[in-house]
Formats: C-alpha cells, structure tokens, sequence
C-alpha cells in the first residue's frame, strides 16, 4: 500500500497536478512580471513556507 501511495504522489507533483494553477507576480516597483506554473513553484521562488 506505502508504494502505491507513493506512486500516486510522484505522479500529482508540479505541472501534473490537476489542481495546480498558473500563477502571475508583478513586482510593483520594478514592473517586473513573474510568471509560475505552480504555486509550490512560486513559494520555492520567493523562499516562503506558506502560499
């Protein structure tokens, strides 16, 4: 069972999570854009442990 768990998590992990969404940043001081194919991604970006 801990395998097929494990098989499950590995398969729903960045882009191939059905629930993951698109996220965009604008740093409003430099007009810069960000652009996140996940929120995990983001939060890695940022350095944050809470979305």
């Amino acid at each position: 069972m801990k395998i097929i768990k494990e098989k499950l998590r590995q398969s729903k992990m960045g882009n191939k999570n059905p629930h993951s969404t698109k996220v965009k940043c604008r740093n409003i001081n430099t007009k810069e854009e960000y652009h996140f194919d996940t929120q995990k991604q983001m939060q890695d970006f940022f350095k944050e442990s809470n979305h």
